[in-house]
């Protein structure tokens, strides 16, 4: 044994060296996005009720959220139940208001075309072209109710930075909130 490992030399134990490394340079062009289409199809037939306005109604339902969460707690800690304030319960009672109130504005619209919010202050949902929601529409927004209510309230606060002062619900649904009836 000790004759085969005289026998053979440190190259046997190493590999050759590579050769320099070569880079291949590759033109990589990102495309530019057109979203000139996309604008020519928003072209709204009516425009949005004034946000001071739909601020107000959304403020009502909230109000008329939080009443019916504060309803039901009381009710369950007069039914023997316990309220913890530990980081868990904490989560759960929010994780709780944001499905309350995503299913809140998700059925009221479904079922009647507008909150209570909407109702009192003169607003209704239609499409952008105008016409009545479909029970279709109706089902996309409060899909869209949904989504801008689980992502934080984002979706809602997009109106302020959007050009035309529409929320994510009504991007999905194309429909919007307005003050003028629907035309037929």
């Amino acid at each position: 044994p000790a004759e085969a490992i005289a026998e053979l030399s440190t190259e046997a134990y190493f590999a050759p060296r590579p050769r320099a490394i070569e880079c291949l340079e590759m033109p990589v062009v990102q495309t530019a996005l057109d979203f000139s289409t996309a604008e020519a199809d928003e072209e709204l037939a009516v425009e949005a009720a004034p946000l001071a306005r739909r601020l107000r109604a959304g403020l009502f339902d909230a109000i008329l959220i939080a009443t019916a969460a504060t309803a039901f707690f009381a009710l369950f800690t007069l039914l023997g139940g316990r309220l913890g304030l530990e980081r868990r319960d904490l989560l759960m009672y929010g994780l709780a208001a944001f499905a309350l109130a995503g299913l809140y504005f998700g059925l009221f619209t479904y079922f009647g075309g507008q909150t209570p919010g909407m109702k009192r202050y003169g607003l209704a949902a239609i499409r952008f072209d105008g016409g009545p929601l479909t029970r279709r529409d109706a089902r996309l927004r409060a899909f869209g109710y949904v989504v801008s209510t689980g992502s934080l309230l984002v979706g809602f606060i997009w109106a302020v930075a959007d050009e035309q002062q529409l929320t994510w619900h009504d991007r999905i649904s194309r429909t919007l909130i307005t003050s003028r009836p629907p035309s037929r």
